[in-house]
C-alpha cells in the first residue's frame, strides 16, 4: 500500500512538472556541479551559469576553475574548451545516451515515461527516476521547489514546480550533483540575445561561432 501510494505522489510531481514546463519559455540559472568518484576518493566542483531557450538552445557556461562552453542550437551540440583550444562538436542523435539524457532535463521537452520505468517519491518534492535504458546511470534524484509562476506568489495552486538539486548515480560508485540557484523564468531570453548576444561565442541562430585558429572536430 506505502509503494502504490509513493508511486501515486511521485506521478502527480511529475505531472506537475511537465504542466510547468509548457508555462516556462526560458530560464536562467546559476549552478554548482559536484563530481563525486568514491573509489578514488575525489570530488570535483565547478560552477558557472545555464540558459535554455526555446527549441532545445542551451548554452551551459562553465566558469570556474576553469572556462568550458557547451552550446546547442537544438541540433547540434558545441563543446568549447578556450584553453587547449579545442572545439568538439556532435549532432544531437549522435550524443551518447548518457549525455541525451542528462541535457533532456534543460531543454524541458518529452515524457518522463518515454525515458523512465518508475517514478518513486522519497519524500516532499523528491522523486527518483529509474532509466529504461541501461546506459550507465543507475538511478536520478531529482528534487523539486514550487517557483511562484507568473500569476503571482500568493497563487501557490498555480506555482511552478521545477529543479533545485539533480543527482545522476553512475556505476563504480560516481555520482554528479547539479544545483541550481537564482533561477529566473521568462526572461524572453532570445529576443535579448538577437538584440545583445550573450555570448561573443554564439551567433544569432544560436549556432557556435568558431574562434580563428581553433580546430574542430567530431567527438567519437
Amino acid at each position: 500500500m506505502l509503494l502504490v501510494a509513493a508511486q501515486t505522489e511521485a506521478a502527480g510531481l511529475i505531472e506537475r512538472l511537465e504542466k510547468s514546463y509548457l508555462s516556462i519559455e526560458d530560464f536562467e540559472a546559476n549552478f554548482e556541479q559536484i563530481e563525486t568518484h568514491l573509489l578514488l576518493n575525489r570530488v570535483k566542483k565547478t560552477t558557472g551559469i545555464i540558459y535554455s531557450l526555446p527549441l532545445g538552445k542551451i548554452f551551459w557556461h562553465t566558469q570556474h576553475p576553469s572556462p568550458l562552453k557547451v552550446i546547442s542550437n537544438g541540433r547540434d551540440v558545441w563543446m568549447f574548451d578556450p584553453k587547449a583550444p579545442q572545439v568538439i562538436h556532435e549532432r544531437w542523435e549522435g550524443l551518447d545516451d548518457q549525455t541525451r539524457l542528462a541535457l533532456l532535463f534543460l531543454r524541458r521537452e518529452g515524457k518522463f515515461k518515454d525515458h523512465f520505468k518508475t517514478f518513486e517519491n522519497l519524500k516532499l518534492q523528491e522523486i527518483t527516476l529509474i532509466p529504461k535504458k541501461a546506459i550507465g546511470i543507475s538511478r536520478i534524484i531529482v528534487r523539486l521547489f514550487a517557483y511562484p509562476s507568473e500569476k503571482g506568489p500568493e497563487r501557490k495552486e498555480d506555482a511552478w514546480l521545477f529543479f533545485k538539486k539533480i543527482t545522476f548515480y553512475f556505476q563504480l560508485e560516481r555520482k554528479t550533483d547539479l544545483i541550481l540557484e537564482a533561477v529566473k523564468f521568462n526572461q524572453k531570453l532570445m529576443q535579448k540575445h538577437i538584440k545583445n548576444p550573450i555570448d561573443s561565442s554564439i551567433d544569432h541562430n544560436f549556432d557556435f561561432i568558431n574562434p580563428l585558429k581553433t580546430l574542430e572536430k567530431k567527438s567519437k
